[in-house]
């Protein structure tokens, strides 16, 4: 079996467009986390 048998490996929209959500997500809960942490220290 040669390469040129595989087909050329393409990240797809979707699988594209999970990895951007799962980012988006953990920025999200990183920064919500980071204000909960100031709002703590305040008290």
């Amino acid at each position: 079996m040669s390469l040129s048998d595989l087909p050329a490996i393409k990240p797809t929209k979707g699988a594209l467009f999970l990895s951007a959500t799962a980012l988006a997500t953990m920025v999200f809960f990183y920064t919500q986390r980071k204000e909960n942490d100031l709002k703590s220290s305040k008290k």
